[in-house]
């Protein structure tokens, strides 16, 4: 595998005697443009040879095995980018015959001289190679529904044996589907006999397949919302690159929340911790206020609340206002009354990088459980709220020596919503929604480069294990929730995967067609399935 997937993915596989090694001009050429996987065929290069069963019918055999490493490849890959097989040969015949078999998984084929042999010469071919042959003309060309390049010879290079000559192709050209490109000074052999030509044509034919207004384009508009869709479509840009301007912007439009009646909200103020990790109030300690919902009679001490939400707020690490998470806060205390929602005002990146807002929620922490003693804490953050929390979970003990004890057994359970948790940005879905909607990679990069930032105290800078923790004593039981449409989705499923192997209880949950910032609106059917789900999952009663 090599390149950057700025036009899509390239697969690309090899004639009989050949392996992926000798593809690797292919590589070399595309990789400015195209994630670019190189696959062997069973019984070449690192691949394994076929047993003795498989032998009996050897093409059937290498077709299912690169059905098999086709569909783990694009498993691993970004979605929502066309996908190109190429195929050269005997290699060209099996990518052919798994298109057949599998046309949703891929938009185009580019095979040069492919064995699609004529039902006279697959019957010759079976008896000399005593297997049965797959790719046909009668198998492939009426079962073709994607755009297709087939790129020959004329004959006069190193080896003139051709497969694809001049009645052959006259017939495939009344395919709708099907384009040909002759390469002077080539024979079967046609990238190796006239790169040149080679490349010419087949650049040509990805420019225009993959053009605006091609037929391609239907993977790009994924399904959205309609109500969600309209907010996308009025919310500003995310311009943390430029912080101030962006706080002020989203400031103007969180006017304060009008609580229902009977909730409202208090401010009480948590003591600062200490580099040393001590609590206080000295000139290393900064107290940070901590904003706290709750219906009345919790608030005047008449009733004790059931459990605790302790919530952080997300924004990128660069954004975002405990208040303005209020219509959240008051669902949370109605939905598990008598509840109380705590949320702290962390210090924010690029002053502020970190690790001071992951102190100043251990801060908070601490004296949430002083307030609320022996009350279950069920731990919730959305986006960078969820970063920042799992961070917590991870320095503790750094940060807490003496509340570390007490505070991991008050948090019974973590709700990481769309968690933003990778600086790397490298999971797949970066690649898919690196536009957006709402958060995107220019906005991301800003975020994590004020949070994490390079000339940091090298004592400071966090581990991988520091910003993704895993390990089950740190950890508490995690509910995951991502958006299908968002450029965090995939780290947030690998860390839900990594939990889980780990033998952290995980549960993973995306509900249809949201966006990152716009999953968890009250009164929406996400956020109802949400609330159903922490009920369930922290099997703390909803009203």
């Amino acid at each position: 595998m090599a390149g950057t997937p700025r036009r899509g993915i390239i697969i690309a596989t090899h004639g009989v005697g050949y392996s992926a090694s000798d593809l690797h001009d292919l590589a070399a050429h595309y990789r400015e443009d195209f994630l670019v996987y190189l696959v062997d065929l069973a019984g070449h290069g690192l691949a394994a040879e076929l047993t003795g069963s498989q032998r009996q019918d050897k093409f059937h055999a290498t077709a299912t095995q690169f059905e098999n490493d086709l569909a783990q490849i694009l498993n691993q890959s970004p979605s929502g980018i066309p996908v190109i097989l190429m195929g050269h040969s005997f290699g060209g015949a099996v990518a052919a015959y798994a298109v057949a078999r599998n046309a949703l998984l891929v938009d185009a084929l580019l095979l040069e001289d492919p064995a699609i042999l004529t039902a006279a010469e697959a019957k010759a071919h079976n008896a000399e190679y005593a297997f049965s042959y797959g790719a046909t003309d009668e198998t492939i060309w009426p079962n073709l529904t994607i755009p297709t390049l087939i790129v020959t010879g004329d004959g006069t290079g190193k080896d003139d044996e051709l497969i694809f000559t001049g009645e052959r192709l006259q017939e495939l050209r009344r395919h709708p589907l099907v384009e040909t490109a002759i390469v002077s000074g080539a024979s079967h052999l046609v990238r190796h006999d006239n790169p040149e030509g080679f490349f010419a044509a087949t650049d040509a034919y990805l420019d225009g397949v993959l053009s605006a207004g091609s037929t391609l384009d239907h993977k790009k508009k994924p399904f959205i919302q309609e109500s969600l869709q309209d907010v996308v479509d009025v919310l500003p840009p995310q311009t943390t690159w430029d912080v101030v301007p962006m706080r002020e912007t989203t400031a103007k439009r969180n006017r304060p929340y009008l609580f229902a009646p009977g909730i409202s909200a208090t401010k009480i103020n948590a003591g600062g911790i200490t580099p040393g990790g001590n609590t206080g109030s000295g000139t290393d300690a900064q107290p940070q206020p901590v904003r706290v919902v709750a219906s009345n009679d919790v608030h005047n001490g008449n009733t004790q609340p059931s459990v605790v939400f302790f919530c952080v707020h997300g924004g990128g690490y660069v954004g975002g206002k405990p208040e303005y998470d209020d219509v959240r806060h008051e669902a949370l205390v109605q939905a598990f009354h008598p509840a109380v929602a705590v949320s702290p005002d962390y210090r924010l990146a690029p002053e502020n990088p970190y690790p001071a807002g992951v102190r100043d929620t251990i801060a908070a922490l601490i004296e949430t459980a002083r307030r609320y003693p022996n009350v279950p804490i069920i731990a919730y953050g959305d986006s960078a709220g969820a970063g920042i929390l799992a961070q917590t979970f991870a320095r503790l003990e750094d940060f807490a020596p003496d509340d570390a004890v007490k505070l991991r057994e008050l948090i019974t359970a973590f709700i990481a919503v769309e968690p933003c948790l990778d600086p790397a940005m490298q999971s797949a879905s970066w690649t898919t929604y690196a536009d957006g909607p709402i958060w995107y990679d220019r906005a991301s990069e800003a975020a994590w480069a004020g949070y994490l930032p390079d000339d940091a105290d090298p004592d400071e800078k966090p581990t991988f294990t520091q910003l993704m923790p895993t390990n089950p004593d740190l950890v508490p039981p995690t509910l995951v929730m991502v958006n299908p449409v968002d450029p965090l989705r995939d780290e947030g499923i690998n860390w839900a995967r990594h939990l889980t192997d780990a033998c952290v209880i995980t549960e993973l949950h995306w509900f249809k067609g949201t966006v990152h910032g716009l999953c968890t609106i009250p009164g929406t059917d996400s956020w109802e399935s949400l609330v159903q789900l922490i009920a369930r999952f922290t099997q703390i009663p909803g009203s």
